[in-house]
């Protein structure tokens, strides 16, 4: 099972998510942080299954658990742009472009 990200469709997901999000975030301060972490959560979770179909394909070797945990608290620090591009990055490689 390949994951991909429709860009046209999750521009236009994007686009009317940030409208909701940005009068929440007018309505609740914290907002804008709770968005931020729900949407980086999504593409860690992304990361992670693209990694298991890329160790199931032969493409990555399967990791220890301490290297699995070092590598989870790494992409954690990431920004949301970086990890947006790891998961663009991770899509091509799947669909072999």
């Amino acid at each position: 099972m390949i994951i991909q990200l429709d860009d046209k469709e999750n521009k236009q997901g994007v686009s009317k998510r940030h409208e909701a999000d940005k009068s929440v975030q007018d309505a609740i301060p914290g907002a804008a942080e709770s968005i931020r972490c729900r949407d980086k959560i999504y593409y860690l979770e992304l990361i992670k299954r693209q990694s298991q179909q890329m160790r199931e394909l032969g493409l990555l070797r399967s990791l220890g658990p301490e290297e699995t945990a070092r590598i989870d608290a790494e992409l954690g620090n990431l920004n949301i742009d970086l990890l947006q591009a790891i998961a663009r990055g991770a899509e091509n490689l799947l669909r072999g472009n």
